[in-house]
């Protein structure tokens, strides 16, 4: 089987290879795309070896001692999962025995984009798969009125948050828009919220924010672009990409490779409550969503969202409450009562069929 790590590998030693023996035809703008490439394959090489996103200590409180905090600020949160990714069609779908020789195909249309100069990638940043495009049209459909949400435990609530992310002078809440920096989740935020990313107003600007990368040591959370720069999103019409739909001035580029996933939580959430609105719809990942749930659920509650993904294309919303302890430490916490299903929700089924297997 063929894992993640080789597969890096298996770019890396091609690609620095073929970068050695063409440097010498080139010119020097393309010589500068040959080095921009191996600076990306050295960090995916760094952050896969020496990477501690997901090893920090989490210690959320017990159920009592979040019921003992003081007066609370609280801001509804919208996740968006983004749809299945080139990554998910190679790694995580699918027979097992098929994995790899998916990869070797996955590997040999990024070596041709290494060879044609193309600043982009099928394994770095990964962006959606067809199914994925899909996916996230499917919920500009929904928020069309053209589809059927079909059930959810609460349809009330579900309706007030799909007027949420619909936005407009009508919505029961204030909201505003955030994007992890990885291009399948902007992607997604764009074809998705079209109504609200194609209108180029102010308010509904997408806040891109390298704080919400995703909480792993994987190459495909590393973002193409530098701080302050946003990528070119493939198959997204150009009026959904507009520098003008995007605020990038909190897009700083990628993690730090010795950092804690953690401290992107915190940062988010920081954010969020600096923000006047009532609501942030993030568009982002399945690990970040479930560490948030993880580190802000209270210690003691066995709930869904610490053990499984949201589903790709999924929304799920909650209510991050903000408060203090008697000892005045500041502590961000979120009710299990406040999850709700907008559509989707967790990919329960994909974690029962792993497990049988």
């Amino acid at each position: 089987m063929v894992s993640a790590a080789l597969a890096w590998e298996l770019v890396v030693t091609a690609l620095l290879c073929a970068s050695v023996a063409t440097c010498i035809l080139l010119d020097a703008a393309s010589i500068y795309k040959v080095l921009q490439k191996i600076r990306l394959y050295v960090y995916g090489a760094l952050l896969m070896v020496f990477g501690r996103d997901k090893r920090w200590t989490r210690r959320p409180l017990d159920t009592a001692t979040l019921a003992a905090l003081g007066p609370t600020k609280t801001k509804r949160i919208i996740f968006i999962r983004h749809g299945e990714s080139e990554w998910n069609l190679i790694f995580n779908k699918g027979p097992k025995p098929l994995l790899p020789f998916k990869a070797i195909l996955g590997l040999v249309r990024e070596i041709k984009m290494f060879f044609a100069l193309d600043m982009g990638s099928v394994l770095y940043d990964s962006p959606l798969n067809q199914e994925g495009l899909e996916q996230a049209q499917e919920l500009a459909s929904l928020l069309r009125g053209d589809a059927d949400w079909g059930d959810v435990p609460d349809p009330a609530q579900r309706d007030a948050d799909a007027a949420t992310l619909r936005g407009g002078a009508d919505a029961p809440l204030s909201s505003v828009v955030a994007s992890s920096n990885l291009r399948r989740a902007l992607q997604t935020c764009a074809l998705a919220l079209q109504a609200r990313v194609g209108a180029k107003r102010a308010e509904d600007r997408v806040h891109v924010l390298n704080c919400l990368q995703e909480v792993s040591t994987n190459i495909d959370t590393i973002s193409l672009v530098p701080p302050g720069a946003l990528p070119q999103l493939p198959r997204v019409p150009a009026a959904l990409q507009a520098p003008e739909s995007f605020d990038l001035t909190m897009q700083g580029g990628n993690k730090n490779v010795r950092a804690y996933g953690q401290q992107r939580l915190d940062a988010f959430a920081e954010w969020a409550f600096t923000r006047p609105e009532d609501c942030v719809i993030v568009a982002g990942h399945s690990l970040f969503f479930q560490y948030f749930f993880k580190e802000y659920l209270p210690s003691d509650v066995d709930h869904v969202s610490k053990k499984f993904k949201v589903a790709n294309g999924g929304i799920v919303a909650c209510v991050l409450e903000k408060g203090q302890l008697s000892t005045g430490r500041e502590v961000l916490a979120v009710k299990p009562e406040s999850i709700a299903t907008v559509h989707k929700g967790f990919d329960l089924k994909k974690k029962t069929k792993e497990k049988k297997a």
